[in-house]
């Protein structure tokens, strides 16, 4: 095996997604970059003629398609695929838990119907807190899918925090086990040496295989994998007080320092947020107000920069295309018209 070939190929991949991510201005760079090793020693080594492969977790999905343009195919570059058989494309992914359902249905009917081949699905680890994975978990055991490997991409991280913090999946092996799948830990998930035997493992007669994949959210560029999750400021209602009366904004008469209104749209998380938002506010003394509007009423009012303050929600650390997409002067969510020339060089 040509261990330098597939590191150089690695190598490569990350550069041509990191410069389709400056092209497109838009990737997931950090869940791309984890899965590239994994995705190589698919493509190059592990599958056959009659494999399928299905990317749960699509919104990385540039090293996928990159990869299959190098082998002549012609997939859409996007971060959501949608299917596209003849390219490669085996079904349309993007909302996280669907792929792995999916790729259940499909070993299943390849089983009934003879069909030689595995189906392989990728799924990241928060999607690995999403009801559908446990219910395609027990329908694969049940039906003996033996056909079917799941592989986790691990990398610990999602969305907006550390996976720990979030939602706790330890033990993951044990909990797949439980399921009566076979479970193995790849230590390293960018060492082709762990990667290959791995998955060269055969299914047991039965037995549908999951490989939990250890692997480093941004692997390959340094200010991406060793990124912290942002440590949020504690609220001080004393410093706020101080920091208040210093800016010649003292409480009137009346108790309130100034009127100002909070709005958003109607996601609950938003809700949420602004609730204890405006309840902070008004403890300093300011008569904040929440004026929740359904989701095209907001856009209407951030387009037009018809607000005071406006909750809304993303994801940050460690991708940075979340930044160009939220505060890039034509990020697709710059609602607010943020628009700041050091930021533009630095993204």
């Amino acid at each position: 095996m040509d261990y330098k070939k597939l590191t150089n190929k690695a190598r490569k991949l990350r550069q041509d997604t990191f410069l389709a991510f400056i092209k497109k201005g838009e990737a997931h760079l950090g869940g791309s970059f984890s899965m590239i090793e994994t995705l190589l020693t698919l493509y190059e080594v592990i599958m056959k003629k009659d494999d399928k492969f299905i990317l749960s977790k699509a919104h990385a999905s540039f090293p996928l398609c990159l990869l299959l343009e190098e082998k002549g195919l012609k997939p859409q570059l996007t971060t959501h695929l949608e299917i596209d058989e003849k390219n490669g494309i085996h079904c349309t992914t993007g909302s996280l838990g669907h792929g792995l359902p999916i790729a259940t249905g499909m070993a299943f009917a390849r089983k009934q119907q003879k069909i030689l081949g595995k189906v392989y699905v990728m799924i990241s680890d928060g999607e690995c807190q999403e009801g559908t994975t446990w219910e395609s978990l027990l329908i694969a055991s049940k039906y003996q899918l033996d056909n079917l490997v799941v592989l986790v991409d691990y990398n610990k991280i999602q969305a907006l925090s550390r996976l720990k913090d979030a939602l706790p999946l330890e033990d993951l092996s044990a909990k797949f086990k439980a399921f009566n799948w076979d479970c193995i830990k790849v230590k390293d998930g960018h060492s082709f040496k762990s990667l290959i035997p791995s998955l060269k493992r055969k299914n047991r007669k039965g037995k549908p295989l999951a490989l939990i994949i250890n692997t480093i959210k941004g692997k390959g560029f340094k200010m991406f994998s060793q990124a912290i999750i942002p440590v949020f400021y504690q609220y001080d209602k004393e410093i706020a007080e101080m920091l208040l009366d210093e800016a010649g904004y003292p409480r009137k008469s009346d108790g309130w320092r100034f009127d100002i209104s909070v709005t958003g749209p109607s996601y609950q998380g938003c809700v949420e947020i602004a609730e204890v938002l405006v309840q902070q506010l008004r403890d300093v003394g300011i008569n904040a107000k929440w004026d929740k509007y359904d989701n095209s009423a907001w856009f209407t009012k951030m387009t037009k920069h018809d607000f005071d303050i406006s909750v809304y929600f993303t994801r940050f650390a460690p991708d940075p295309d979340a930044y160009r997409e939220h505060f890039g002067t034509n990020g697709a969510r710059n609602f607010m018209g943020f628009s700041n020339s050091e930021f533009e060089r630095n993204a």
